[in-house]
């Protein structure tokens, strides 16, 4: 199956939002300071065929983080921002493979995380994703 945590991040590195060396699927290293990583987080039951047992839809959740320079707030909200605009500018298209019809975000600005022992600035958004299974 495909691992929507990387289908995400090659979206947004093609979006040219992120770096290859700074956009991480599934953890968050110690360095860079600034970076997004991306943790699939659940989601919601998946859509069966009409009349059929098997699954017509899948439908994961991603939680986005943003991390920017010590004491440095605004770029990780701003980045975090731009995230959320262009996830929800998914309509039906294939992104590594995958066809995805939509990401929705699940809260209207980013979601502030505090900073880390870093003095790191942690910003968080989510979204719910309609995707073919694989």
């Amino acid at each position: 199956m495909a691992d929507t945590a990387e289908d995400i991040r090659v979206y947004l590195l093609a979006e040219g939002i992120g770096a290859a060396a700074t956009v991480f699927p599934r953890f968050m290293p110690e360095t860079p300071h600034t970076l997004i990583a991306i943790y699939g987080t659940g989601g919601s039951p998946p859509a069966l065929g009409l009349g059929a047992s098997r699954i017509a839809e899948r439908k994961p959740s991603v939680q986005v983080v943003v991390r920017g320079e010590p004491d440095d707030h605004d770029t990780p909200f701003d980045t975090a921002e731009s995230i959320i605009a262009k996830m929800a500018e998914i309509k039906t298209e294939t992104i590594n493979g995958t066809v995805y019809h939509k990401a929705d975000p699940l809260q209207s600005e980013p979601i502030p995380l505090g900073k880390d022992e870093n003095k790191r600035f942690r910003v968080s958004c989510n979204f719910l994703i309609s995707k073919d299974p694989a």
